[in-house]
C-alpha cells in the first residue's frame, strides 16, 4: 500500500507547531541553538513553494504560511527580512497582533525603538495581558531614551505579579522567578538612568535575602560598577559565573569586568568564548568593540583660548593652548606608548608674548590597582630647555586613591616667568576617598621650587555630594578651598605671600540623547567664593562654565564649550573669556 502524503493544511500545522518548539526548547549547545528554527524555515520555504505551485492556489493557506515564516525570521534574528516581508503582507491584508509583535521585535533588533514603540503598544492595546510585549516595550523605551515611560512599564510589570506562588500540588509558597525578574529590571534600570544610588537601594535588599541568585549578583555587580566600586563588582559578578556558569548576560558582565579592572588576558578569553558562540549578538559585539579601544591609537587633541579683560600686572595674560597626544596599541597589554606636542602662549604688559613649545616622548602603564605614566621633554621658545615628567596612581581599594607625580620644569611653570628665564620644578601628593558616585573628598598638595630662589606651596580641599537625580540628569554640590604661599614677592609673575580661596561650586549634568554608546549632553557649571591675599585686597571671585559633549561608539569623544571667570591679583580684579574643545579619536 502507498503512503498517503499528507495535505498542506496539515503540513502548514507541524511547521507552525515546530516553529513554537523550536522557541520553547532550549539547546544543551548555543552552538546549535538556531538549529531547530533552521529546519522550521526550511520546512516553510518548501511549502511556500508547493502552495505557489499547486494547480488551485489557497491564498489563505498561503498567506498563513508566509506569516509564520516571518515568526521564525524573528527568531533566527533576520530582521530585514521581517520587515520587508511584514510590508509586502499589508498590500494583501490587515496583520495579525501576532505577525505585528514579530515586527516590533524586528525593529528592536535593527535598533529602530520609536517603530518598535509604536508596533508594541498596538500589540499591547489588543492584548493587554500580553506580558512577552510589554517587556519589549519597555526595552524599546530604554532605547530611546525615554527612562520616565520606561520606569512606568516595568513597575506596572511588577505590580501584576505576586512576589510568590503555590502549585497545585504544593500548598508552600514558591518564590516567582517573574517577579524576581521584574523586580530586578526595575531597579537596574535606574542604573542605565544615571541614577545608581536607587538601583542599589532596590536590589541590595533583594540579593541579601536571596544570595544564590546569579541574576541577581550579576545585577549587583553591574549597579556597583555603576557607583564606582570595580573591586565589589568583580567579586558579584565571579559569584555569579560561578552560580550560572552557562549564562551569556553574565559572561559579558564578567567580561566587562575584567576590562574595568585592565584584566586585558581574561578579557580577550572571554569574548573570543563568547563570539566563537553569540558572533552576531549585539552585546557581544559592544563589548568587543570596548576591547577595542585599547587595542587601538588614540588621537587627543585640546585646545583652550583665554582673553583676559582688566589691569592686572601679573594676570596671567592672555593667549592660547594647544596639545596633541597620540598613543599606540596596547604593548604586552598592560604598557602603551605616546608622542606629545603641546604649545602655549601669553600675553604680558610689556608687549611681548610668551611662547613656550613642548615635544614629548613617554609611556604609559595601567594594572587593576596601579596606573603610572613618564614622559622626556624637549621645550623650545622663551626657554630651550629639556624636561622630565613621571606620574602615579595607586587604587588602593574601591574608596581610597592616592595621586602622587614630579616634574623637572614643570608643565604649569607660569608663562611670565619663562619670559624672564625662569622655570620650576614640581612634586604633588593627593588623596582622595569615595563613597560612592554621590560623594568624594580629596586633598592635594604641591610644592614649585623656582630658579629665582622662589619655593611655592599650595593646598587644596574638594568636595562633591550630589543633591539631586532624576533620569539622565544630576546635580552636584561642589565645595572647595585653596591656599597657597610663596617665598618671594619681588619677581615678574604672580606671586602672592599668602592667599586663601574659598567657594561653592554647582554642577548640573544632563543628557539630551543616546543610542547604545552614542550619547550627547551637556554640562554647566557655576561657582563663587572669596578671594583674600595677604598685604591686598580681596573679593568675590566666580565661575561659569557651559560644555557640550558628543561620544559617538567607543571611538570618538568631543567636548566643547565656554566658560568665564573673575579673579584677583594684587588686589585688580581680572575678567576671562574661555573657549575650549577638546576631541579623542581611536583606530
Amino acid at each position: 500500500s502507498r503512503t498517503k502524503t499528507p495535505n498542506l493544511n496539515l503540513l502548514a500545522d507541524r511547521a507552525a507547531v515546530n516553529i513554537r518548539w523550536a522557541k520553547v526548547i532550549e539547546p544543551v549547545d548555543q552552538k546549535q541553538r538556531f538549529r531547530r528554527i533552521d529546519r522550521a524555515i526550511e520546512e516553510l520555504d518548501a511549502l511556500i513553494s508547493q502552495a505557489k505551485e499547486s494547480k488551485v492556489v489557497n491564498e489563505k493557506l498561503l498567506r498563513q504560511l508566509r506569516m509564520d515564516r516571518v515568526v521564525a525570521l524573528n527568531e533566527r534574528n533576520r530582521w530585514n527580512e521581517v520587515v520587508a516581508e511584514v510590508e509586502d503582507l499589508r498590500e494583501s491584508g490587515p496583520i495579525p497582533i501576532y505577525v505585528l509583535q514579530a515586527l516590533a521585535d524586528a525593529y528592536s533588533g535593527l535598533r529602530l525603538p520609536e517603530k518598535a514603540r509604536s508596533s508594541y503598544q498596538t500589540v499591547i492595546d489588543a492584548e493587554p495581558t500580553n506580558m512577552d510585549a510589554k517587556w519589549g516595550l519597555f526595552f524599546a523605551q530604554t532605547d530611546s531614551n525615554d527612562y520616565a515611560a520606561a520606569f512606568v512599564t516595568v513597575d506596572g510589570i511588577v505590580s501584576s505579579y505576586s512576589p510568590s506562588i503555590k502549585l497545585a500540588k504544593d500548598p508552600t509558597p514558591q518564590p516567582n522567578v517573574d517577579w524576581l525578574y521584574a523586580t530586578t529590571m526595575a531597579a537596574v534600570v535606574r542604573s542605565w538612568a544615571d541614577m545608581p544610588s536607587e538601583a542599589w537601594d532596590r536590589l541590595k535588599p533583594l540579593a541579601d535575602h536571596a544570595p544564590a541568585s546569579a541574576g541577581l549578583r550579576s545585577a549587583l555587580g553591574s549597579v556597583a560598577a555603576a557607583r564606582g566600586w570595580p573591586r565589589l563588582s568583580e567579586q558579584e559578578q565571579r559569584i555569579a559565573g560561578n552560580l550560572d556558569p552557562q549564562s551569556k548576560t553574565i559572561q559579558i558582565e564578567l567580561a566587562d569586568s575584567a576590562i574595568r579592572r585592565a584584566q586585558w588576558t581574561e578579557a580577550r578569553e572571554r569574548i573570543a568564548s563568547l563570539q566563537d558562540v553569540y558572533p552576531n549578538d549585539q552585546a557581544v559585539r559592544r563589548v568587543a568593540r570596548d576591547l577595542k579601544v585599547h587595542d587601538s591609537y588614540e588621537l587627543q587633541l585640546k585646545f583652550e583660548n583665554q582673553d583676559q579683560n582688566g589691569a592686572a600686572l601679573y594676570a596671567p595674560g592672555s593667549g592660547y593652548t594647544a596639545s596633541a597626544r597620540l598613543y599606540s596599541p596596547s604593548l604586552a597589554e598592560n604598557w602603551r606608548v605616546f608622542t606629545d606636542a603641546r604649545r602655549m602662549t601669553a600675553s604680558i604688559p610689556e608687549q611681548a608674548i610668551a611662547i613656550r613649545n613642548a615635544y614629548g616622548l613617554g609611556a604609559s602603564y595601567q594594572s587593576s590597582d596601579f596606573t603610572a605614566e613618564g614622559a622626556v621633554w624637549a621645550n623650545t621658545g622663551d626657554v630651550n630647555k629639556n624636561s622630565a615628567s613621571l606620574r602615579g596612581a595607586w587604587l588602593a581599594t574601591d574608596e581610597w586613591r592616592v595621586d602622587a607625580g614630579a616634574a623637572l620644569f614643570a608643565m604649569d611653570t607660569p608663562l611670565r616667568a619663562l619670559y624672564y628665564g625662569i622655570t620650576a620644578n614640581s612634586a604633588d601628593i593627593g588623596a582622595s576617598y569615595t563613597w560612592n558616585e554621590s560623594r568624594s573628598i580629596g586633598a592635594q598638595y604641591k610644592v614649585m621650587n623656582f630658579t629665582d630662589g622662589n619655593f611655592r606651596q599650595i593646598g587644596a580641599l574638594n568636595f562633591n555630594q550630589r543633591i539631586y537625580q532624576a533620569p539622565q540628569t544630576t546635580v552636584t554640590l561642589k565645595p572647595s578651598i585653596y591656599t597657597s604661599t610663596n617665598t618671594l614677592q619681588n619677581v615678574p609673575y604672580y606671586s602672592p605671600q599668602q592667599d586663601l580661596s574659598v567657594t561653592l561650586g554647582l554642577a548640573i549634568d544632563n543628557t539630551l540623547w543616546r543610542r547604545d554608546q552614542n550619547v550627547f549632553g551637556h554640562h554647566i557649571e557655576m561657582s563663587a567664593g572669596n578671594y583674600t591675599e595677604a598685604n591686598y585686597a580681596g573679593g568675590l571671585i566666580w565661575d561659569v562654565r557651559y560644555q557640550q559633549f558628543y561620544r559617538r561608539d567607543p571611538f570618538t569623544e568631543i567636548n566643547y564649550g565656554v566658560a568665564y571667570n573673575r579673579r584677583i591679583y594684587d588686589g585688580t580684579p581680572e575678567k576671562t573669556f574661555f573657549v575650549f574643545a577638546n576631541l579623542v579619536t581611536r583606530f
